[in-house]
């Protein structure tokens, strides 16, 4: 929960500083992320240390192409109930 907090806490850093940048600067930064497909671990961490605005929606079902500040607080909610429902074990009758 702790490395989860870090991560939203760096995304809420990058959606301040895009927000004052030009609305392309992040739309370009989430088309270079789509992009990058095969390095894909290694862009999803550092993305997280420089954070959100436009979002490269390829990464998961919930990124959206733009993410709002309120949008933000409420994607780790979402991230985490999606893997615990991935987690539980189901009875199978």
């Amino acid at each position: 929960m702790v490395e989860f907090l870090h991560i939203v806490g760096v995304l809420l850093v990058l959606v301040r500083l895009f927000s004052h940048l030009p609305n392309a600067a992040s739309r370009t930064f989430a088309r270079i992320l789509n992009s990058a497909t095969v390095p894909f671990d290694l862009v999803n961490y550092l993305g997280s240390c420089v954070g959100g605005m436009h979002y490269p929606v390829r990464w998961g079902p919930f990124f959206t192409d733009f993410m709002t500040l309120e949008d933000m607080y409420h994607f780790p909610t979402k991230h985490l109930d999606f893997h615990a429902r991935q987690l539980t074990l189901r009875d199978p009758d």
